[in-house]
């Protein structure tokens, strides 16, 4: 769930992690950013690891900084949206869904992955 407040953003949630031989790892995620925007939005991150190594990376560290634009108008399967894929680092990529929420902004974030003690 993301919120963007004019020079601020703020958003959180949490999901999982699933390698290709099917282990899971529960994650939370905190993020806070600058720029311009307003609304608020319920989306899914997809994340795609290209090699074993940074997806070992990403449930141990978790980072990402990025910079995204996007407007978001949606309720279920009404409505649009117009968001970013991009490549967090060489070898991963992120896709943006948008479940609900009416949302324009473009804003530097930075996020924080890790793993969720208590499912784990």
């Amino acid at each position: 769930m993301g919120v963007n407040l004019l020079l601020a953003s703020f958003a959180g949630g949490h999901g999982v992690v699933v390698d290709k031989k099917g282990h899971e790892t529960f994650m939370k995620m905190g993020s806070a950013g600058i720029g311009l925007g307003l609304g608020v939005k319920d989306f899914r991150g997809v994340f795609i690891f290209h090699d074993q190594a940074k997806l070992d990376k990403f449930i141990e560290r978790g980072w990402d900084f990025s910079a995204q634009a996007d407007a978001a108008a949606k309720s279920d399967t009404k409505g649009a949206q117009i968001g970013g894929a991009g490549k967090i680092t060489e070898g991963v990529e992120l896709y943006q869904l948008t479940k609900n929420g009416l949302a324009l902004q473009a804003t530097l974030q930075g996020t924080k992955y890790w793993k969720d003690k208590d499912l784990n």
